[in-house]
């Protein structure tokens, strides 16, 4: 008998609530993107017919992943329509479109090979990118061991400047 089905945003907000009672939101940034809050029962319209006491907790999934489906509201780049277009579902979770952990790689992707394209840039000059040019060969992984490498580099350039008393931009 099943007594309870959530999804993983709703349970992140409920675990986490069950030993934190301040706990107001759970967020969920991965391969897709989600939130959940909690409102009192009283503030929730819809379940006015219910005679629920009205400061009763109530989750409400936002599924914010659907935020501006119309693109009414979101700026969007050019790479951002490709992703949606070339999608399993056009038209749908436009916000996670541009912002979750499953896209992200390929939006870097995409403005790598427009930057090759690009004559006015010398991006990969000279260099093959044909496995560059395969759809998700890039994950966001690979951005976060970019970001880690760059972060890295600049510890190792502030110890040195730190250490041998130079004076740097910073």
């Amino acid at each position: 008998m099943v007594s309870a089905l959530v999804n993983d945003t709703t349970g992140t907000l409920i675990a986490s609530a069950y030993t934190d009672t301040k706990m107001k939101i759970g967020c969920i940034f991965g391969t897709g993107c989600n939130a959940a809050y909690m409102e009192d029962c009283g503030s929730i319209p819809k379940l006015a017919h219910m005679n629920l006491p009205p400061d009763l907790p109530m989750a409400i999934n936002c599924e914010w992943g659907a935020f501006d489906n119309e693109h009414k509201v979101l700026p969007r780049t050019k790479y951002d329509i490709i992703i949606d277009k070339e999608s399993p579902r056009p038209g749908q979770q436009a916000f996670e479109k541009c912002i979750a952990g499953l896209y992200l790689g390929e939006i870097f992707r995409l403005v790598l090979v427009d930057l090759h394209d690009n004559k006015d840039v010398h991006i990969f000059e000279g260099q093959d990118i044909k496995q560059l040019r395969k759809p998700y060969t890039l994950d966001s992984s690979f951005l976060s061991a970019i970001e880690e490498l760059v972060f890295s580099y600049v510890l190792i350039d502030l110890k040195y400047c730190y250490t041998n008393n130079i004076q740097g931009p910073f």
